[in-house]
This record gives structure tokens, C-alpha cells and sequence, in this order.
């Protein structure tokens, strides 16, 4: 029976080499003769480990071998099996810090992070995210360059900075991942309103504990102290001790500039560190039940001349089994399940003052450094496989079915007897705060797991993933390489019909993965323009269309309500498992509440009239003869010149009354497409 995780490949066999003898014995009618010291089972395992090749003269490193090389765990030499020069697949992840501090370096970063993305092999998935007050997932995991490219523009300044959460929460998204990881990380200053939780030692065993993954840090104008009180060294008070540490507990490196000028040769580097990889296969120490016992120290050198150096591109050390996740209660019901689980009540942020937004009708912003959990019921709703597979596929059609059930985010706190209590909401049953949800998600993938359908298409992700990481243990076993062709194909044979149960921690990758992040204003509008083009008829037949459009008459009101400008969370999600077919993976999406500004409403919120479905609407009501697509509509604030021209056009047309001042008038701008124009229209409503 095999099983693998992290392409530690970490292999349980009944006895390998008993089973070749097995195999070999059988082809001739005979019973195996075992070794009396053989017990039934015993643990092999298979540890692929980065390493960078550095030669001091050209070719120094050809024809390497397994025999050239020397590993040690604990100071103790180890078998290798094999050595590559190719590198292992990879997963490429971009992080940007976009706290209000880097405003006049994004330029520099986004163009560097977009020529660094670009250059990256075709076949390798990145994604793209950004942290201020919390992380901001901007682009799943995709070969698709040109998504992250748009999504790099649209990144701007803000709030404050949650290093250690961020850090946090993109490696636990990794780790799970079975690819070579490389983890870019880009920021100008240090940690201001992480939770207590997350600590800077608890990331730092975090990020040594996730096999094949490599963080480089990068800094822009780093200061000298991160603002601490004690007179202590600068090094030890200020951001580049972290980010050293945060480097080399992974076998990275931590790369300075001034200014951000120079961060393509940066980019440049890691590159060229990245491409001169390979990986060395080995069978490690056996691990033990000692708990203290839980981590080797991993050596790796060449034994040729000095002209040929190894040096690992990996952490120092390898944690022998994965931190223990304590056990969270659930109640799972036909439909649906609960569990029991504290939810981030008020976060550390920038939010608007909750007195001031909901009883004066004034938007004052307040930084507050104190967050608040709350212990509450959360219901995940189960809806039928094949259904969610066909109907739940975008974030669109999640928020249609949230509207459809009424399923409201917010809730005024029952009983509220002071003021400051009336002015606070309750995220109800069915929401939970975005980072709660990437909390729970192995918890949720596991219990997903019960479900009809979901179990299944579990299995067979699980099986894939099962196959290939075999076909790598295969590739590199010296046992498996010494056997004849006729041997070999009963193995292989052997393994196909295996079926093995899927790893806990993978299940979160399968049924319960973290699919993207959405700001409130972004998703409306999109969901307005998927409804306009149902009113303008396009693929859309009745009475489904009539559905929609009298949906929106009624619920287009409430959206303002459901995702208000913040003032205790910044960032929900509903516990609703949507499915994503370009990943093939059922998870979650979160949605971002309207930015907060220091005095004033936020310039993002939610639309308050859904002016492009009521001209679509209205141009279909003229001409229902016309054949025409939205592809995109905005309302976001043109410039002031540009706006009063429209507006001064319009009075002289006597298009609008003369007395309604020109920053007073909701405009939306559409991008229109027919099979009778050569290129896309552009239309501005007033």
C-alpha cells in the first residue's frame, strides 16, 4: 500500500523490497525467502530536497551523479538515490505590500513584479496578492499572465500593515501545494497590526516546516527601527533581522534597495538562483515516536572537487511530521454542517467609527490596534455536488444564490441597549471573517469530505495526485531502477490498482481552497453588467431572464446594506462552497467591504442605482432588434475636468436640469460590442 504527501514523497510500503521479491518469486511459481530480520511493514521514504549547482568553471557540475553526493541529517549520511540538474515543477507566488508607507514605490514594484511574472515558464501557475491591514489574494494560482498583468494595475496604497498575517496566511496556502514553491515577497517597513497569534517566531516555524518552499524577501527603504520603546540594538529593533530570518529558515535570500530603482535586477537574481536549481532524492532518517525529536538537521555537499559546490535551496533543517491541528468539533446535518469556532468580532484596521456612520450619518475613519473574537455557531451550507458544479461557477452566480436565499451578511445585535451596541452588526451563521475561513479550511475540506459527490470527486484528485507522485518515486528508486522490464511493469501494475484514502491535509486543496478574493464594488458591478447583458438578451432565454430582471427590481436595494463600508471587519465570506473549473476545485470566496478613507464615504462602495442594467433595460425597451454585449461597466469617479464637460454637455442639450451640480450626478461608463462595429464602443450614461 502506498501513500505520499508534499513531495517529501513519503512512502508507506509493505516493504518495498519484499514486494519486488514477492513479485519476482511469483513469476516463478516459488515462495519468497525473506530475511528473518524483515518485519511486514516498514516505513520508506523518499525525500526530493532543492539544491543549487554553482560551478567555478564551466562544467564542473556534468554527468554528477548520486555517488557525488553527500547528504547528512543530524550529522548522520544518508542513501541518495538520485541527482537532477533539471528543477523541480514549481508554484510562483508574488506578494506586494500596498500599506499607505509605500505610496511613490508601487510603480516601481508592480512593473518589476509584472516583468518577473512574464519571464516565468508558461506551464508554471503564480499567483499574485497584497497585504496591507490583511492579505488580498488578487489572482489564484493560473498560467493565465495576462490576468495578473490587469490585476497588478489595479493595486493602490492603503491602511496599514499586517506582515505577520500575511506572511501566515500565504504560506499555509502553499503548503499543501506539492510543487517546488517560490514565495517573492516585496515590503518597505515592519509588522503594525497583526494578530497576537501570528508571531514573528510562529511564522518563522511556520515557513521551516513546509517542505520545498523558498521565501525571498525583498525590502524597499527599509528604516533603521520598527518604532520600539526599549533601547535596543537597531538591528534587533528594526524590519531586516525579521526578513534575514524570515530568508534563510527557508534557504532564500533577503535582497535591499533604495527606492525600489533597482528591484528588476532584483528580480533578475531570483530568477537566475531559481533557473540553476535541481533536487536530490534520499531516504532520511527513520522518524521516531520522540516528539522533541521532530526536526533533522539536512546537510548536502558534493563530494568532487571545490570547482563543483551543492548548496541547498531549501530550509536548514526538515520537519519530520506536520504540526498537530487540534480538533474542532462539527455536527453535520443532511444540507449542511455546524461548528463551533471563535470569529474575528473586530479586527485591527482602519474602519469607520460605527457611532458616527450609523447614527449622525457622518464617515469618520478610527485606527484601532484592539481586536475582538467572538465564539459563535457557523453553518457551512452543503449543497447537492452535480448542482453546485453546474450552477455555482463564478462568483456571479454565488452572489444570485445569496440574494435568491436572503442569506444576509449583517445582523443588528438583538437587545443593543447602548448606543455604541445599536451601531455594531453581527455577521450571521452563514458568513464568517475572511481570515476565520482560511483558519477553518482543513477543517471544512475534511468534513465536505462525508458529502455525496464530494467524496468522490475527492478520491479521484486524490488518486491523480497519487499516480504522478509514484511515477517520481519510481523514476528516482535505485531498488526500482535495478529490476527487469517484466518486474517493473507487475509494479507499476500494482500501483494502479491501488486506491489510496486522501490525505487530510490535501482535502483543503480539493473541496475547501481559498479560490479568490473580490472588493465588494467589483463583484456588484460585474453582477450587474451579467444581468444587463440577461436584459439585452444574450444567453439568456425566458423565463430565466424574467426571473433575473424582477430579482433585481426587488434586491438591488439590499446590496448597499450586505456590504456596507466597514466598522468592525474588513473582509467576509460567505460559507456557501462554490466550484471552480479552471482549478477543478471546490472552495470559497471572500469578499473585500468598500475602502475606508479618513473623512468621508469610500470612493469603491456599492453602486447606488444600477444605472448600466436600466439603460440596457431601456435600449432594449427601444429597439429589440439589437444585438448587443456589455463588457464592461464603471463607476468609478472620472477625472474632474472630463466629469463637468459631460455635464456641461449635457445641460446644453437640456438633458438635465441646469441647477443639479455637476459632482452630484451618478455617471456610468459601458463598453459596448456588436458583430457590426470593427472595435468596442464606448458609452458614458449620466
Amino acid at each position: 500500500y502506498f501513500s505520499s504527501d508534499n513531495r517529501g514523497m513519503r512512502i508507506t510500503l509493505t516493504s518495498l523490497l519484499i514486494t519486488l521479491m514477492g513479485i519476482s518469486s511469483s513469476a516463478q511459481n516459488k515462495e519468497p525467502t525473506l530475511p528473518s530480520e524483515f518485519q511486514e511493514q516498514t516505513t520508506v521514504q523518499r525525500v526530493q530536497w532543492p539544491v543549487r549547482f554553482i560551478e567555478r568553471k564551466p562544467g564542473a557540475c556534468d554527468n554528477i551523479t548520486a555517488d557525488d553526493i553527500e547528504v547528512r541529517e543530524d550529522g548522520q549520511v544518508v542513501p541518495v538515490d538520485a541527482v537532477e540538474r533539471r528543477r523541480l515543477p514549481a508554484v510562483h507566488a508574488v506578494i506586494l505590500d500596498n500599506s499607505a508607507s509605500m505610496d511613490g514605490r508601487l510603480g516601481n514594484a508592480r512593473e518589476a513584479a509584472r516583468r518577473y511574472l512574464e519571464r516565468l515558464p508558461d506551464d508554471e501557475p503564480a499567483m499574485l496578492g497584497s497585504f496591507s491591514d490583511n492579505l488580498v489574494m488578487r489572482v489564484p494560482l493560473t498560467t493565465d499572465r495576462s490576468r495578473i498583468s490587469a490585476a497588478l494595475e489595479r493595486i493602490e496604497p492603503r491602511a496599514s500593515t499586517a506582515l505577520n498575517d500575511a506572511l501566515h496566511f500565504s504560506v499555509q496556502y502553499l503548503a499543501s501545494r506539492p510543487e517546488r514553491k517560490i514565495l517573492v515577497w516585496i515590503t518597505d517597513g515592519c509588522d503594525s497590526v497583526s494578530l497576537p497569534q501570528h508571531s514573528f517566531k510562529s511564522v518563522i516555524d511556520e515557513i521551516a516546516a513546509v517542505p520545498n518552499l523558498t521565501v525571498y524577501p525583498i525590502g524597499i527603504d527599509l528604516p533603521a527601527r520598527c518604532g520600539g520603546l526599549l533601547p535596543t540594538p537597531a538591528y534587533l529593533d528594526g524590519p531586516v533581522y525579521p526578513l534575514q530570518r524570515i530568508a534563510s529558515s527557508s534557504g532564500g535570500d533577503l535582497f535591499r534597495t533604495k527606492g525600489g530603482a533597482a528591484l528588476e535586477m532584483v528580480f533578475d537574481a531570483i530568477l537566475e538562483e531559481v533557473e540553476s536549481e535541481g533536487f536530490v532524492s534520499y531516504r532520511p532518517l527513520l522518524e521516531t515516536d520522540d516528539n522533541s525529536d521532530d526536526e533533522r538537521r539536512v546537510r548536502i555537499r558534493s563530494r568532487r572537487d571545490r570547482s563543483c559546490k551543492i548548496e541547498s535551496a531549501g530550509p536548514q533543517r526538515r520537519r519530520q511530521q506536520p504540526p498537530l491541528v487540534p480538533p474542532i468539533e462539527v455536527t453535520t446535518y443532511p444540507g449542511r454542517f455546524q461548528l463551533r469556532h471563535p470569529d474575528l468580532d473586530r479586527e485591527r484596521s482602519l474602519l469607520y467609527l460605527a457611532t458616527s456612520y450609523h447614527l449622525r450619518g457622518k464617515y469618520v475613519a478610527d485606527e484601532d490596534r484592539k481586536e475582538r473574537f467572538i465564539d459563535r455557531d457557523l453553518t457551512i451550507e452543503v449543497p447537492p455536488f452535480e448542482w453546485v458544479q453546474q450552477r455555482l461557477t463564478s462568483p456571479e452566480a454565488l452572489l444570485l444564490y445569496l440574494l435568491g436565499n436572503d442569506e444576509t451578511p449583517f445582523h443588528p445585535i438583538e437587545g443593543a441597549t447602548e448606543r455604541r451596541e445599536r451601531a455594531r452588526r453581527q455577521l450571521g451563521d452563514k458568513w464568517a471573517h475572511g481570515q476565520t475561513m482560511l483558519e477553518l479550511r482543513n477543517t471544512l475540506g475534511q468534513t465536505l469530505f462525508s458529502y455525496d459527490g464530494y467524496r468522490e470527486f475527492a478520491y479521484e484528485k486524490s488518486r491523480e495526485a497519487y499516480l504522478d507522485e509514484m511515477q517520481e518515486v519510481l523514476n528516482h528508486s535505485k531498488e526500482v531502477q535495478a529490476l527487469n522490464s517484466e518486474d517493473r511493469q507487475r509494479l507499476e501494475q500494482t500501483i494502479l490498482e491501488e486506491h489510496p484514502e486522501p490525505q487530510p491535509e490535501r482535502l483543503q486543496n480539493y473541496l475547501a481552497d481559498w479560490l479568490g478574493d473580490l472588493s465588494a464594488y467589483d463583484l456588484v458591478v460585474s453582477f450587474e453588467g451579467w444581468i444587463a447583458n440577461a436584459a439585452l438578451g444574450v444567453d439568456t432565454p425566458e423565463p430565466t431572464r424574467g426571473a433575473l430582471l424582477e430579482m433585481m427590481d426587488t434586491k438591488w436595494s439590499n446590496l448597499g446594506e450586505w456590504f456596507p463600508p466597514p466598522t468592525q471587519v474588513r473582509i467576509i465570506t460567505p460559507l456557501v462552497p462554490a466550484f471552480d473549473a479552471e482549478q477543478d476545485r471546490f472552495g470559497f470566496f471572500r469578499v473585500i467591504l468598500p475602502d475606508v478613507m479618513v473623512q468621508g464615504p469610500p470612493l469603491n462602495a456599492v453602486p447606488e442605482f444600477p444605472l448600466g442594467l436600466t439603460w440596457a433595460r431601456h435600449l432594449r425597451a427601444e429597439d429589440e432588434t439589437l444585438e448587443f454585449t456589455i463588457e464592461r461597466i464603471s463607476y468609478r469617479h472620472r477625472d474632474r475636468a472630463t466629469r463637468r464637460q459631460l455635464v456641461r454637455g449635457a445641460r446644453k442639450r437640456k438633458l438635465i436640469d441646469r441647477n443639479l451640480h455637476w459632482s452630484k450626478l451618478p455617471v456610468v461608463e459601458l463598453n459596448l460590442n456588436s458583430p457590426e462595429l470593427e472595435e468596442p464602443l464606448t458609452v458614458t450614461v449620466l
